[in-house]
């Protein structure tokens, strides 16, 4: 097991050496692409043809996952050694045990329902976007590629809630939902705008007096009802301050400015209402910003019909659509205003308006689950913070009004309350609501570089820097590869039993510090000494003149797998491996590689030419399978 999460490490640091190149490659298989590379490791046979460049990311994932399976074993296995030593330990010395003392500490063989799938990393993998096809099987017969224990059909295991219960209070489900299939709200504008009577010049209209219901009636042209409006008010004594008019619509009439454009179709019924009744709405388009007042039970096609005609709204081309959202990001198709979400009462209610291609453009439908057969759904932009998603949840689940995090079943994380939705990266997902009080910040800290982390309580250290904690400081490097301190004190060393300790069991506020452990191996001499690394800005140079390189003859640092000479300036945590060979001058030399091209350019021939260092004592054979 040991040998198979070797190879794994092994294999994702060559394989991250390589991203770039795989994520531009696409279609190309992964096992070809590492060939081409020179790379040589065992599971590239399980692996197999299929694996195309763009899976690179999932391919990623499974190899961390299996890996962490491994380690999970061993480390029961350790425990189940360390019991039975426990047992055995005090037990009175007899005749029958001395026969049998001779095998008492033998190794334990522990008995594992789960042993064929994942105590060695053999067989198959399957591939994600495949319907359980086999896509690689191990050839026994090659002799020539470094051998390593496998095992058959590995299972894909949980990275972090395995055996920890998850405290859900809610679930929310999500997926995106295509524009193109949305109501448009503007299309019933379009439908009323049509079905309306073409304007008279001249109209009777009525104004109805609160709050006894009675009304006067007017005829007048169609350019002077707002003077009517105004000489109303003035001559029934109404106080302007206090006392406003209203369209049949529920908008309010702003008869005091010249400017104003009559509403199409015209209203032929107003009321006098209390000033106090308003609610101020606030249209926010790209930087243009546009004040309303109307009452609450004004329907939302009312004031975004008269926006639209009043401002003369059209989409840039046919391709594209106006859509409406409230502060939350909620789309907006029906409704009242009152009914429109917003975040501080004591503000107008904002409308969004943004333009949105038909093509590919997505709104995210969020499902609230209390219990079975209640459910809550609405439609949110992409744009939408999870904190507002939570507001939303507030809204519709008052009974828990205290602020949630939700915890993403899928990657088994936090999700970050100031991201957006859009940054799902599946279609659909489903998360838990936990509430913040089965939550830790942990903040981890490597030079001077600090990541803080939600989690569950409940979760494992062991469990958490086995999720993307390292990968969140840019360290890509295996668990076992680091050195984690409590605080800033190094003698806190976290034993392997403490990062099998769940969050809750330490105390707030958790800090860890990190180091990085790197073997060197002093070629010469056939010695491996250990060397601490605690920034990320240290340097080769700084590597070579360590305490622990005890020699100022060692002048060059390589990589253990291609002996490649690296740069005295490179950072040596962007490796992301942290096996090397120190060497002495005498023990490199340079080496010159001449790649022709049959290309002519200006009547000659061109020759590329690349010097790189090598440790002299790697083989030519070696040098020529590299090139």
């Amino acid at each position: 097991m040991e040998s198979n999460i070797k190879d794994i490490d092994q294999l994702l640091d060559e394989l991250k050496e390589m991203e770039e190149t795989l994520v531009e490659t696409g279609t190309e298989t992964v096992t070809k692409m590492c060939k081409d590379y020179m790379i040589k490791s065992p599971l590239l046979q399980i692996i197999g043809e299929e694996i195309q460049c763009r899976n690179y990311v999932s391919l990623n994932i499974i190899l961390i996952q299996v890996r962490y399976k491994l380690q999970e074993k061993i480390i029961n296995i350790e425990e189940e050694n360390t019991k039975q030593w426990n047992e055995n330990f005090d037990e009175a010395s007899n005749q029958a045990e001395q026969h049998n003392r001779r095998n008492r500490f033998c190794p334990i063989e522990v008995e594992d329902p789960e042993q064929d799938d994942v105590s060695i990393f053999k067989g198959r993998i399957k591939h994600r976007d495949s319907d359980d096809k086999t896509i690689g099987k191990v050839d026994e017969s090659n002799s020539n590629e470094p051998s390593s224990p496998l095992v058959e059909n590995v299972e894909i295991p949980s990275l972090l809630v395995e055996n920890v219960e998850i405290p859900s209070l809610f679930e929310l489900t999500i997926e995106p939902i295509p524009i193109a299939s949305l109501p448009s709200i503007l299309a019933a504008c379009d439908q009323s705008n049509t079905a309306s009577v073409p304007q008279k010049k001249v109209h009777k209209f009525d104004i109805t007096r609160q709050p006894d219901g009675k009304f006067d009636s007017y005829t007048c042209k169609i350019e002077t009802i707002y003077t009517k409006l105004k000489d109303h008010m003035t001559k029934k004594k109404y106080d302007i301050n206090t006392n406003v008019v209203v369209d049949n619509n529920k908008i309010f009439i702003d008869f005091t400015r010249t400017d104003a454009r009559l509403p199409n179709p015209l209203p032929l019924e107003y009321q006098i209402v209390e000033r106090t009744l308003l609610v101020p709405i606030r249209f926010l388009q790209g930087q243009e910003e546009f004040e309303y007042l109307t009452l609450s039970d004004c329907s939302v096609l009312s004031i975004i019909r008269r926006f639209v005609d009043e401002h003369d709204r059209k989409p840039s081309s046919s391709e594209f659509r106006y859509c409406f959202c409230d502060e939350l990001g909620r789309y907006i198709d029906n409704g009242t205003i009152v009914e429109l979400s917003r975040i501080n009462r004591d503000m107008p209610i904002v409308i969004v308006v943004t333009e949105e291609n038909m093509q590919g453009s997505v709104f995210y439908a969020v499902t609230l689950r209390i219990k079975e057969g209640q459910a809550e759904k609405s439609l949110f932009h992409p744009t939408t913070k999870w904190q507002n998603i939570d507001i939303w949840r507030k809204n519709h689940l008052q009974q828990i009004d205290s602020s949630c995090v939700f915890w993403n079943q899928n990657n088994k994380t936090i999700v970050d309350e100031n991201q957006s939705i859009s940054m799902l990266e599946e279609n659909s997902i489903a998360l838990d609501g936990i509430s913040q009080d089965q939550i830790r910040d942990v903040t981890f800290l490597f030079g001077s570089k600090t990541q803080v982390i939600r989690a569950l309580k409940s979760i494992r250290i062991h469990d958490l820097l086995n999720n993307g904690a390292l990968q969140q400081l840019n360290l890509h490097v295996s668990p076992n590869d680091c050195i984690i301190m409590l605080s800033e004190s190094d003698d806190q060393i976290l034993s392997t039993s403490d990062r099998q300790k769940s969050l809750e069991e330490y105390v707030q506020p958790i800090q860890f510090r990190i180091s990085v452990k790197f073997n060197v191996f002093q070629y010469d001499i056939q010695r491996n000494i250990e060397i601490r690394i605690t920034d990320s800005d240290i340097t080769v140079d700084q590597v070579l003149h360590m305490k622990e390189i005890t020699s100022d003859a060692y002048k060059y640092l390589t990589s253990s797998d291609r002996n490649i000479i690296i740069a005295n300036d490179q950072k040596v945590v962007d490796l992301n491996q942290t096996k090397f060979i120190v060497l002495k001058e005498n023990e490199t030399c340079c080496v010159s590689i001449e790649n022709s091209i049959d290309a002519q350019f200006d009547g000659s021939y061109q020759g590329q030419f690349t010097d790189c260092c090598y440790n002299r004592q790697y083989r030519t054979r070696k040098l020529l399978d590299y090139i």
